[in-house]
This record gives C-alpha cells, structure tokens and sequence, in this order.
C-alpha cells in the first residue's frame, strides 16, 4: 500500500512540473518587466559578447545569473521567450532532482519523509518559478539551497556506499551551485549544509572531500569565462544597498507599493500558524533541536528562509519554499509535538502554490516592479525582435518604436540606454558600454565608493546618443555622469515615453 501510495505523490509531482512550465511558458507572452529584466539579460548578453566579468564590466549579480542567461541565449537564440523556456527547463530539473532525492530519502528515512518532502520541493518549484517567470539570483540561490539541505537529509542518515555515494555527489554540486549563488541564502546555506553534515557522522574526510570538490567545480566553471573566485568575492565588497534586514516590511513601511504590500501581507497570514506553533517548538525544545541532525537541518531551513524574507526585495512568496521544506523535515520528526502538523504544512503549501499560480497569471511582479504593466492599461499584442510576439501594455511597443526611431538617423552612434532600458543591448545587437555597472542602483550595483570611478568610466565611452526612461530619468545615476549629460549634451526629444539626448557639437 506504502508502495503505491509514494508512486501516486511521485505521478502528482511530474504532473505539477510538467503544468508548472508549461504554464510559465503561457505567462511568458503576457508583459515585460524593464526595471528587474534588464540587469539579467544585459549581463548575460555581454558574457555572450566575450565580455569578461569584473575586467570589461562591473557586475553585482551572481554567476549563477548571468552564465545560464548567456548559455541559454546561445542556445535557443537572443529573445525573451528563450529565458522564458530556459526557466522552465531549469526548473523542471530541478523538480527530477528532487524526486531523485526523494527515492533516496524513501530508503534511508521511510515513505513518509520521502512523501512529504518531496512534495514540499515540488510546491517550491512553482513558488520560485511562476510570480517571476524567468531565471533570478535570489530564486536560484534559494533552490540550490533546497537541494543542497536535501542531500544532506539522505546523506546523515547513512545507508549503503552508493547511496552515500550519490547523496554526496549531490551535496557537491550544490555546494558548487551555491558558491556561485547570491550570498546572502547560498553561503548560510554551505555553512549549514557542512555543519550538519559533520555533526550527523558523515565524517570529516568526506564532508572535506565535498567540500574541496565543491570549490573546484565553482572555480572550473568561472574559469570557463575567465573570472577566478577570489575576482567573483571581490564584485561583492564595498556594497551596502541590501545588508539591513528590513525587506520584512517591503512595500509596507517604506517603497510603499498597495499590491506588492498586499501580496506580502497575505502570505504572512498563510504562513502564520505554521511559524508560531515552529517558534514555540524551538523556545520549548531547543536542546532536542542542536541534539539531532535532522531538527538541525530543518530549523536551519527555515531560519535561511527568514534571512531572504528580511534581506532580498521581492515578493515574500519567492522565500518561503526552503520553509517549506525545512517544515517537511521537522514534521515527519515531531509526529505533531506543539501544533506542528502534517495538515498545517499540507494547507500553507496548498496556498502557497495557489498562490504562485494566481500572482504568475496576472503578472503582479510586472506590475509592481515595472513601469510598463500598470495595472488596467490599454493591452494589445505586439511583435519585437527581442521580446517576440507579446501581449502587453501599448507602453511598450510605443516605447520601443521611439527609441528605434531615435537611433535611426545614425544607427551606428553609440548609445547609452539608461536605467530599465539596459536590456536594449542585447534587443537591438548593440556592444553594451565597457567598464561600467550593468545597471544602476548606488550600493547595490556598484559601491557608492566608486560613483566617481563610474563617472569617469561613463564619459571615456562617448556616448553619441542617449536615451533614458522618464520615470528612471535621473534618479538612480550618479551625480559627476548628471553633470557631464548637462555639460556635454542636450535634449533633442522629449516625450512622455523617452528622453533623447545628443552630444552639443550634433545636437543642433
């Protein structure tokens, strides 16, 4: 009956993977976000270009982001709709590998773990891919996290050598993956995964063996791009745009946003119960929680899922699957014990996956984040070289079909895209700008110690068009590049769409 039982959840999992990236693939024709796309595809596209991370560009984000984006535009072509499918590919995946893990789980902890925690991994995937559509460092970060812990879940609770074997092969890829990820999820996420790898007698030669592995991998893979580890670290220091736990309260409090407030809200509502009967768990029982590896593991989990909700600003919904799964763990452990319940976790998954579903088919992180799905504009569908055939807000065809006509006097000018339009290089098969950030956002994409840096950059590239985005205009770029634009150039176009600027000598 067992036996039947698990194949059954196993059929529901390959079912969901299946519903979850075809259905991506759906929502993908519906709107274009400009603000939060355009970093990742501009970073991808001038890896595809043969530009170098780190010596041809200054770049925040993650290989992790920017290396599957330039892969997949080489493989499926420069447009939209291939990261798009690309993300639905990956996190397809990412659901074998977890029913892979799964089976694992089944011979070293019994059907019910294996039940539970792969359908938490399962939700999790459409969580991670669906309200954002395509691939993202915060997402990824928190799924190789999820993958990670769970090879670890297999890994301490022994079993045969190929078991322990493919457990640890697992756990290297990850901790591979993870190294290359955002580190605010992925690094908590190593230390974790080690650390209870260690305490469950896994034994230190091993967990030093996937460890340096681990490491090799990283650095083979960033070698292929020729970017060392020690140069991928350095692109983090000297930021200070995301350290301060207060996302919590994104679109609340501050960056007031009424639907991004309410999706946040909601969540917490669903995730409540569940998160206080686990607090008053780990109040009550703290010592049975350090004593074994398995509670260890799960309320490290969560706590990682704690850090991304106070730390990454995106809809809360993004960081609750390693909750999820941490919850799987602890539940099958407890049987129960302080309100944690298998019915609880089954409810807030269902929700939460519901949730995904409702937030990816209205395009809400769209609508927040961009300024080109305003919700209740005028819609049509529209084709773009990049973008393809969409169905989007008319800002959008009218915004491109402006800044097609601005560069059509002189197509070979060289052109500055400011901020939401980075992802222009790569719509139009333009060489993005060398030596500078590939987005703008002080201390974030670029330490505020280098504005004056930036600025110097910015004007040795000389520009001959520029063309940014009114409601981006001015205010995330820095003050010495503001000064050579009114210094060196002037306003030839001016609509509520774009603002076009050309050098002063061919201005007139």
């Amino acid at each position: 009956m067992k036996h039947t039982t698990y194949r059954f959840w196993i059929l529901v999992c390959i079912v969901s993977g299946l519903f979850v990236a075809w259905l991506n693939v759906v929502f993908g024709r519906y709107g274009f976000d400009g603000y939060d796309s355009s970093p990742m595809i501009d970073a991808g596209w001038r890896v595809y270009s043969g530009q170098v991370p780190g010596r041809d560009f200054l770049v925040t984000f993650p290989p992790s982001l920017y290396l599957p984006t330039a892969l997949l535009f080489r493989v499926f072509g420069v447009g939209w709709h291939s990261l798009v499918l690309g993300a639905s590919i990956f996190y397809g995946l990412m659901t074998l590998l977890g029913i892979r893990l799964s089976s694992l789980v089944r011979k070293t902890h019994g059907d019910d773990a294996a039940i539970w925690t792969v359908l938490a991994f399962t939700a999790g995937q459409a969580i991670l891919l669906l309200p954002g559509n395509t691939l993202w460092h915060a997402t990824m970060a928190m799924d190789f996290a999820m993958y990670g812990l769970y090879a670890v879940y297999v890994l301490c609770a022994g079993g045969g050598r190929w078991l322990r074997g493919e457990a640890a092969a697992h756990l290297t890829i990850a901790i591979a993956a993870l190294l290359l990820s955002k580190p605010n999820i992925a690094y908590p996420a190593i230390l974790l995964c080690l650390l209870v790898a260690f305490r469950g007698g896994v034994g230190k030669r091993l967990v030093g063996v996937i460890a340096t592995a681990g490491l090799a991998l990283a650095c083979l893979t960033l070698a292929s791009v020729h970017v060392s580890f020690v140069s991928m670290l350095g692109t983090y220091a000297g930021l200070t745009g995301r350290l301060m736990p207060k996302a919590f309260l994104a679109g609340i409090f501050y960056d007031k946003n009424t639907s991004f407030a309410l999706a946040n809200l909601l969540v917490y509502l669903l995730i409540a119960p569940l998160m206080v009967a686990i607090l008053f768990y780990a109040w009550r029982r703290w010592r049975s929680i350090w004593g074994s590896p398995v509670l260890l593991l799960g309320f490290g989990a969560i706590g990682i899922a704690l850090i991304g909700m106070g730390t990454n600003f995106q809809f809360k919904l993004s960081d609750t699957p390693l909750l999820l799964l941490g919850v799987a763990m602890v539940v099958t452990e407890v049987r129960g014990a302080e309100g944690i319940t298998r019915h609880r976790l089954l409810t807030v998954a269902c929700g939460l996956y519901l949730l995904s579903v409702y937030f990816g088919g209205i395009r809400l992180a769209v609508q927040v984040t961009g300024g080109w799905a305003a919700e209740g504009c005028y819609k049509i569908w529209f084709d773009d070289p990049f973008l393809g055939r969409m169905k989007g807000c008319s800002i959008i065809p009218e915004t491109l079909a402006e800044v097609d006509s601005a560069r059509g006097a002189n197509p070979q000018a060289r052109v500055f895209f400011g901020p939401g339009m980075e992802f222009l290089y790569a719509g139009r098969r333009i060489q993005s700008p060398l030596h500078m950030p590939n987005w703008w956002h002080p201390g974030s994409s670029y330490p505020i110690s280098k504005s004056g840096q930036m600025a110097e950059e910015w004007k040795k590239n000389h520009f001959d068009v520029l063309i940014l985005a009114p409601m981006e205009d001015r205010a995330q770029i820095p003050p010495g590049i503001l000064k050579t634009i009114d210094e060196e150039y002037v306003r030839v176009g001016q609509t509520s769409l774009t603002h076009v600027y050309a050098r002063r000598d061919t201005g007139k």
